[in-house]
């Protein structure tokens, strides 16, 4: 199994992130590496989004496998049946409380299947679109506590 992972500390409580993180409607405002999603924000949803690396927009049909209020939620996929046996993926958006008002946000992906195993050096490459995406996160929810 392959794993981009990445992690920030955020100075804010986790339900300003949770709140971020779950509006996917507004992604687009401050997301440099998911730049556009639909869907709703619930265990089973189907989701399509936009990911961008570097100039290139990949979009990805994914469905939401795990969800808990204020912690994590992850998607995965393919969404589509006939592509799982060459190409999995799970997504996973975790975030821990340190103390009071002080997160840490945990950004990662695990893929399998012979084609991530095959472009991983080409795949690896994309792991400074998870740390910008932290960046852009912790900003706006620095932001949002101050308001």
């Amino acid at each position: 199994m392959n794993e981009i992972h990445t992690e920030i500390e955020i100075n804010a409580p986790k339900e300003v992130i949770w709140k971020i993180l779950t509006d996917f409607s507004a992604y687009p405002e401050w997301n440099p590496f998911i730049v556009n999603i639909t869907g709703t924000p619930r265990l089973g949803a189907t989701i399509l989004f936009v990911a961008r690396f570097e100039a290139i927009s990949i979009p990805i049909l994914a469905n939401i496998i795990q969800f808990e209020k204020e912690k994590s939620f992850s998607w995965g996929g393919p969404g589509i049946s006939w592509l799982k046996s060459v190409f999995t993926a799970e997504h996973f958006f975790i975030i821990e409380e340190i103390e009071n008002g002080k997160c840490r946000f945990t950004n990662k992906e695990q893929m399998d299947g012979a084609i991530p195993d095959a472009l991983w050096l080409l795949i690896e490459r994309g792991k400074p679109a998870y740390e910008a995406m932290n960046e852009a996160l912790k900003k706006r929810a620095e932001a949002d506590n101050r308001n």
